[in-house]
């Protein structure tokens, strides 16, 4: 049995709220995250077998569990990957950034999608703000705040 988009989703949603734990368990101690981690590379790996690689939601929830668990390259693989970069998947790998404290390469991102006119919204603001407060780059701070106040704004 193969499971659908929706089941595989929730399973990496599962594997993202046991990464964010700090307990630890079993007699070797492991972390959580490390479990975590593993069990989302063999979905992961699954879900290269049977092509679903490509949804936009399974992608997207894949660079956000890959993000929690501090696996950078694999969430970059993973967006680099897909057939259709939209709002959510810019949205999932500008949150990875911004979660490893990779302010710059948050900003790095959003201005080369610009190029694809993709807007923005709510979530973007949120992981704009928080770069731009990793980085302390105040130009792109203004730029968001008068395209929050602006009536006209792109949101």
């Amino acid at each position: 049995m193969t499971p659908n988009t929706l089941t595989l989703t929730m399973a990496l949603q599962a594997c993202g709220i046991l990464a964010q734990k700090k307990e630890t368990f079993g007699l070797d101690r492991i972390s959580r995250k490390t479990v975590s981690w593993k069990i989302d590379k063999g979905l992961h790996h699954d879900i290269r077998e049977n092509g679903q690689n490509v949804d936009v939601f399974v992608g997207s929830t894949l660079m956000n569990m890959y993000g929690k668990c501090g696996t950078i390259v694999e969430a970059e693989n993973v967006f680099t990957g897909l057939n259709h970069i939209d709002i959510v998947s810019l949205n999932a790998m500008l949150s990875a950034y911004v979660n490893q404290g990779e302010g710059e390469r948050t900003l790095a991102l959003f201005a080369d999608m610009q190029k694809e006119q993709l807007g923005m919204d709510m979530t973007t603001i949120l992981c704009l703000l928080q770069a731009c407060r990793q980085t302390g780059i105040m130009d792109t701070c203004w730029e968001l705040y008068f395209t929050i106040i602006s009536p006209v704004g792109t949101l």
